[in-house]
């Protein structure tokens, strides 16, 4: 998941790991743009409109998830399953699907323990994360 931007616009993008040293070489070179911001995770959960191809549609691996998706208006879309929800990347890739993303990127899950809003501490592994939009 990357960002590249000018000082008038900014494009969020999804990749594949391997295809992002290509782009980042493109993308230094051009001098109206930057790389603004670039994380790295996985798996890849939409992959041009469709599943992760080693997801399995029953799959009962189900943990907490969270992830990126970037819809056909060029949006980002943030998901998050709920406290104590357990959903597999079948199920979670289908979520990006509905909300009209052709590519999705997984972010985390039971490691970070991230939530929204938590009404009490979260003890985690000294992991943290965040995302800020501005205009």
């Amino acid at each position: 998941f990357y960002i590249v931007g000018t000082a008038d616009r900014r494009v969020p993008s999804i990749v594949n790991a391997a295809s992002f040293p290509q782009l980042e070489t493109r993308i230094k070179a051009m001098s109206a743009s930057w790389l603004e911001c670039a994380i790295q995770s996985g798996p890849l959960l939409l992959i041009d409109g469709q599943r992760h191809p080693a997801f399995k549609e029953n799959s009962a691996s189900k943990l907490h998830r969270n992830g990126v998706g970037i819809d056909d208006k060029g949006r980002l879309v943030f998901a998050i399953t709920e406290k104590g929800e357990m959903v597999n990347f079948w199920d979670f890739a289908g979520l990006f699907l509905k909300l009209g993303c052709k590519n999705a990127l997984f972010l985390d899950g039971d490691i970070s323990q991230m939530v929204a809003n938590p009404g009490t501490p979260v003890s985690s592994n000294q992991f943290g994360v965040m995302f800020v939009v501005t205009e």
